[in-house]
Order: structure tokens, then sequence, then C-alpha cells
């Protein structure tokens, strides 16, 4: 059975991590999974797991309420609850302000790449794989020549490009 990005946000925050993607901690999945069904939704329930299976069971554009009702709890949310490493990443991502700090990285981050599409937008530039120089639209270049596929901003893959000061 296909997964709704809501299902994958909520599992996300009750695992830690999903099919999509592992992180190194527990408590940065967890934060994680927060920051992706607030972007998703436009709200924030911190951590409280109930509040945001029965916000989305709520809404019919999320597809939860083909499966359960609010109030109506899947096991994966009940074993969250009752985990007690679970709730232990819950107190360390609160304690030290994790869900923040992911929050305020992304918008840094979505600046950044508004900044580079401006910038880059119909500006000639160079294949970084044979040197052609060509035009493309906003940030994304695609080599006439050979096809190579980057970023302007960012033609050598480097995950930190946007920061500032990279960690």
């Amino acid at each position: 059975m296909r997964q709704t990005p809501a299902e994958y946000g909520l599992g996300l925050l009750c695992h830690g991590q999903g099919w999509l993607e592992v992180y190194p901690s527990l408590v940065e999945g967890i934060a994680r999974g927060r920051l992706y069904l607030h972007q998703l939704t436009g709200h924030d329930y911190g951590y409280d797991v109930k509040a945001w299976f029965d916000h989305l069971a709520r809404n019919k554009k999320y597809g939860l309420q083909r499966r359960r009702k609010p109030g109506a709890y899947p096991g994966f949310v009940s074993a969250a609850l009752e985990d007690r490493d679970w709730i232990d990443a819950v107190a360390v991502a609160e304690s030290e302000m994790v869900f923040e700090k992911l929050r305020n990285e992304f918008q840094l981050q979505q600046t950044a790449i508004s900044n580079a599409k401006l910038k880059w937008a119909g500006q000639p530039r160079s294949c970084p794989k044979c040197n052609t120089i060509f035009k493309s639209v906003n940030d994304r270049g695609q080599c006439t020549n050979c096809g190579h596929l980057f970023m302007a901003s960012n033609p050598n893959g480097d995950p930190n490009w946007w920061r500032e000061n990279p960690e």
C-alpha cells in the first residue's frame, strides 16, 4: 500500500527514520518528522503524536481519514508513546531546541536557493564537466554539449554550499 506524505511524516515523527531517509540519531529523526509535518500542514503540535494524528485524520487532504478516525490511534503511534527511547529522545529534542534549529536552517537554505535562482537566471556559465559555455533557466543547469546536470550555485555538489560558514 502506498504511503501519503502525511503518513510518511507521522511515521518519521514516531520512528525517527523513514524509508526515504535515515538520520544519525533518533532525536534528529523525530525533530525532522515534526519539521516535515509542520511544512506539510502549516501547523505545529510539537511532539504530541496524538494531536498530529487527530489533525491529519480530520482533514481529508492528508489521506488518513480513509484508514483511521481521530482518537483511534494505529499501533505505531501507541508504541512510540510507550517507547522509553522515544520519550527520552523527545525530551532531548525539546531541551536542545532541535526543531527550532532545523527550521532556521531550512529557512536559510530556502533563501539561498531563491537568491541563487535570481543570480544565475539567464547568465552564461560553463559546464564543470566539459567547460562548454551555455545559458540556462534559474539555478539549474544542463550542459547543451554533454548533458551534465548541476546547480550553478553548487556545481561540485557540496551539501553545505548554501551556508555562510560551513560546519
